[in-house]
């Protein structure tokens, strides 16, 4: 709607009140100077705003204001409640296979907490992630996220990583940094868990191994604002050489789904005279602000 109004294609907006257009203070004032300097009217269930009326004008501010007050003290109190929950010992993370969640615990799920434990039996005995996943599709041992109905392998990977499964999980609370250990119901043995876990760490699996350094890596992204991977161009680099590839590419071509049009201009793009260029950019503009 933000862009719309920018582009010149609105003239009337409507809102049941003011405080459901805006809980921040600065977007507040971007959309009020946006609306005066495009002359679109706003109206709520009293009738029309004029924003060019002092007083108005004034209110708008204030319940802006406290809106995003109101905004905030909701967004600590909700923290502290998901805090106390996990100190009192309750499962806040997505809930690992195998397990079902009572009353905030975790409980072993009926079926697939036998299910769970044959997978790190079957890998510990030499079974690839792929055997797993067929044997898991053969005995109709749905995923717990996939459309196709099969485990992903490094679905299976992850959770002969999860650690829950030993009876210990981490919660990590991003916007505080905060980090609470808890114990919970264990459905593993140990002395299995750390068999898989050292065949594992042999193969390399389950692990960031990052074989090469890219100047962008994590830093451009498509059109689309879709963050782009780095794919080698392998042995033959003259004829196939590295590019920086839009993840949503990747993502539609496995789902056979058809390509969104931001991606179309720009599919991938050659790693190396990309980076060039902006290496080359990079020092005119030091030795120029020098």
């Amino acid at each position: 709607m933000y862009e719309k109004i920018k582009n010149g294609e609105v003239k009337h907006f409507y809102v049941m009140d003011l405080s459901r257009l805006t809980r921040n203070e600065m977007d507040s004032y971007k959309i009020n100077s946006l609306l005066l300097q495009k002359g679109v009217s706003l109206y709520t269930q009293d009738g029309k705003y004029d924003f060019s009326n002092l007083e108005k004008s004034m209110m708008y501010k204030i319940l802006s204001t406290f809106n995003e007050y109101q905004v905030q003290m909701s967004r600590i109190k909700s923290i502290e409640g998901k805090f106390k929950r996990v100190k009192d010992g309750k499962y806040m993370l997505m809930i690992p296979f195998g397990y079902i969640r009572e009353d905030g615990y975790l409980k072993e799920h009926p079926e697939n907490g036998e299910w769970l434990r044959k997978i790190f039996e079957w890998y510990r005995d030499g079974k690839s992630s792929i055997d797993i996943r067929n044997e898991l599709f053969k005995n109709n041992v749905p995923p717990p996220q996939s459309k196709t109905g099969m485990f992903p392998p490094v679905t299976i990977q992850k959770i002969l990583r999860n650690e829950t499964y030993i009876g210990r999980h981490t919660f990590h609370d991003k916007e505080s940094n905060e980090v609470i250990q808890n114990d919970n119901l264990p459905l593993v043995d140990k002395k299995l868990f750390y068999e898989v876990k050292k065949r594992l760490d042999k193969q390399g699996f389950g692990k960031n191994y990052m074989k090469k350094e890219y100047l962008l890596r994590d830093i451009i992204s498509c059109p689309c604002g879709t963050p782009m991977n780095c794919r080698s161009g392998g042995k033959d680099s003259k004829n196939n050489p590295p590019l920086y590839r839009c993840r949503n590419q990747d993502r539609t071509y496995k789902k056979r789904k058809q390509v969104c049009d931001d991606c179309i201009p720009m599919k991938s793009v050659n790693m190396n005279l990309m980076d060039d260029y902006i290496w080359e950019t990079l020092l005119h503009t030091l030795e120029q602000s020098s």
